[in-house]
């Protein structure tokens, strides 16, 4: 690790989440983080490669980035992806601020008492109406012209509750890292992971294993590949801009007129079904996973949409609920996630008992244990022990209540782990909230209005999207940077410095353009959708306890007594015995018969946006990988396999270009330009 690299590492680690916030609230540009594969990460990484590090070789040779620098720049780019977005600040100012200006305008919700309920140290300003914090954050206090300054936006109102934030999301950050040192050596050198998305990072260093002596990006198929589809995407995104003068190359159909002819299949994402979309950058990634994976993605979202509209046609299941309910999809999924992490915590029993033993005793490591392992395993117990401690005497939540919701939010962050390093699906959605699960399980009674508000909050900032969490990140960057000698332990302390910087960055950076520009420039969803939903629930929940004479009792509980008096809805439990079931019955079926089609994958990842938005792109993989295992050879696979990867490159070089364009026009002209983005968001 040179100094050279770590700082180019850290500068990607800021920009990425600061100027991405930016682009995202204000200037409404091509985001720069949407999924695990940020294409502000990993475009720049193709045009070093392909273009800058042969040029600085002509003139210097010792000025060209190496593999292993490269590496570590890659990995503060993916690190601050976590924040950028999704990750984070899609949501957060706006979740700490916008309730206290809808308690003053929501009906009932004074009457009811909403935010009283509410941890003062979870909003701004502890709760407290003011004009500045409020009116400010929503109109904004800036012009075009004349921006404010940094001392005008009113700090002190929100120091103490970023400072404990500040501390919880530094605690699950810390964690995250943790855990993916763990798991990584698992993963990646005994159950030898695919990681289709950074093969395609290391292929294009030239780290990847192949018979043939050329770098890939010299190679024909490589070459045809990136060609093609650049000059796709230059076409189709001039036809966005002069669609008077231009064409486009359609890869996307309506058939949405055949809806009438099957008015019974409407449940979910129906409507997908008859929109068929093929995005090449999945259908490239699908291209590397096994068979049984490509298909079992392809065929996920039509197997839940017919069982879901079979189940609520016959009365089995009751559509509807959100994110803070839930349905039986999400608390399916949630189980389903838990069978997971048991059955990987199984398969890698022997390498985690060493683990945690050498933790624990301080013995010395076994040839077989990285030491980076059991150096994190000990920081891990320690992460948690402090983050428990923070939720249950500084967040006011009941220390079983805080165990669970730390224990879910981990499951979540290690299955979408897991899922993009297995399966490369780089937009990848879960979909459940550690709320939902408690809610359902033990009954607004038992949970009680002031643990279900908190829960909802906390679901909301570190589960709403843990598909840009920052542990799939983590563990790509491992897999990047295996190969280099120490890195691994190196570039786990690295993360962490990362990350801390990018958070002090980017947070204050965020609040800064609120009140510049108004924090509700974003969409009606994010700007007061998601923002409403918790306090509504709980609204509610409130009534519905008054109106039984239960909210009383439900506030007095003693933590042990909810559950005691806990009342699971019968749907949740049939719908929790199903994904455990599911998940177990499908990893035993794979490992008894060799011809098993299904992968336990598909009742992680059906009935949600991305496996609606991507299924037709596996199903179309699925048949490439088909044509080419039964009537190809050894040599077709290795051309296709460069073509594949060219096409991931040409994509993300079309999008850096409308990336640059697009900046060019808004700060030539002040005005958002035509949106052109090459993944469906």
């Amino acid at each position: 690790m040179t100094v050279r690299a770590i700082v180019l590492g850290i500068a990607g680690a800021v920009f990425i989440p600061t100027v991405g916030y930016f682009s995202d609230h204000v200037a409404h540009l091509n985001r720069f983080v949407a999924g695990q594969f940020p294409i502000m990460t990993y475009g720049p990484l193709v045009l070093v490669v392909l273009f800058i590090n042969p040029l600085i070789g002509r003139f210097r040779p010792g000025w060209r980035l190496r593999r292993a620098e490269l590496a570590v720049v890659i990995m503060g780019g993916l690190i601050g992806a976590s924040l950028a977005n999704n990750g984070l600040l899609r949501y957060f100012t706006r979740l700490l601020v916008m309730p206290i200006q809808m308690n003053e305008t929501e009906p009932g919700w004074k009457e009811a008492g909403v935010l009283d309920d509410v941890p003062d140290v979870l909003l701004a300003n502890r709760g407290q109406y003011d004009e500045t914090l409020t009116l400010g954050f929503i109109n904004g206090m800036g012009t075009e012209s004349k921006p404010i300054g940094l001392a005008d936006v009113p700090w002190h109102m929100w120091s103490e509750s970023l400072l404990v934030w500040g501390v919880l999301i530094l605690l699950f950050a810390l964690a995250s890292i943790c855990v993916a040192l763990i798991v990584h050596p698992q993963w990646s050198r005994r159950e030898l992971l695919r990681y289709p998305i950074a093969e395609f990072a290391r292929a294009l260093m030239g780290s990847s294993e192949s018979g043939d002596a050329r770098p890939v990006y010299r190679r024909p198929g490589f070459v045809t590949g990136a060609t093609a589809l650049f000059l796709y995407h230059v076409i189709n995104g001039c036809y966005e801009w002069w669609p008077d003068y231009t064409v486009r190359i359609p890869l996307r159909f309506d058939f949405t007129a055949m809806r009438e002819l099957l008015p019974w299949f409407d449940y979910g994402w129906s409507h997908a079904i008859y929109y068929p979309a093929i995005w090449p950058t999945a259908v490239a990634l699908a291209f590397f996973l096994a068979k049984d994976v490509t298909f079992s993605v392809g065929i996920s979202q039509p197997l839940a949409t017919a069982l879901g509209a079979a189940l609520v046609t016959t009365g089995v299941i009751t559509p509807g609920g959100n994110f803070i309910t839930g349905n039986a999809f999400h608390w399916q999924r949630a189980a389903s996630c838990l069978a997971l992490v048991l059955m990987l915590l199984y398969f890698g029993r022997h390498y985690y008992r060493r683990v945690a033993v050498c933790a624990l005793t301080f013995r010395p490591a076994p040839d077989d244990t990285e030491s980076s392992a059991i150096a994190a395993c000990r920081i891990l117990f320690l992460c948690l022990a402090v983050l428990v401690a923070v939720l249950v005497f500084v967040v006011d939540l009941d220390w079983p209540l805080a165990l669970a919701f730390v224990a879910m939010v981990l499951v979540a962050y290690v299955c979408v782990a897991r899922i993009t390093a297995e399966l490369g699906i780089f937009y990848v959605q879960i979909i459940w909230y550690p709320v939902a699960i408690l809610l359902a399980a033990l009954g607004a009674a038992a949970l009680g209005p002031a643990a279900l508000v908190t829960l909802a909050i906390l679901s909301t900032i570190f589960v709403a999207q843990p598909e840009e969490a920052l542990m799939p990140f983590v563990v790509q960057g491992l897999k990047i940077a295996e190969g280099a000698k120490r890195m691994t332990g190196r570039i786990g302390a690295y993360s962490v410095l990362a990350f801390a910087l990018a958070l002090i960055a980017a947070v204050p950076f965020a609040l800064w353009v609120d009140y510049n520009y108004g924090g509700t420039r974003t969409s009606p969803h994010d700007a007061y959708g998601q923002p409403r939903l918790p306090f509504s629930e709980v609204h509610n929940a409130k009534l519905r306890l008054a109106a039984t004479d239960q909210l009383e009792s439900s506030h007095s509980m003693a933590p042990l007594q909810r559950f005691r008096e806990m009342r699971p809805k019968r749907e949740f439990v049939w719908a929790t015995a199903t994904g455990l079931g599911l998940v177990f019955l499908t990893y035993i079926a794979r490992l008894r018969w060799a011809w098993w089609p299904i992968h336990p994958v598909i009742f992680l990842v059906w009935d949600t946006w991305a496996a609606s938005i991507f299924f037709y792109s596996f199903l179309f993989a699925w048949f490439i990988q088909v044509a080419v295992s039964n009537f190809g050879t050894a040599a077709a696979y290795g051309k296709a396999r460069d073509f594949m990867i060219g096409v991931i490159a040409g994509e993300l070089m079309g999008g850096m270009l409308w990336i640059i364009v697009g900046w060019m026009y808004y700060y030539g002209s002040g005005q958002a330009p035509p949106y052109y983005n090459i993944f469906p968001y």
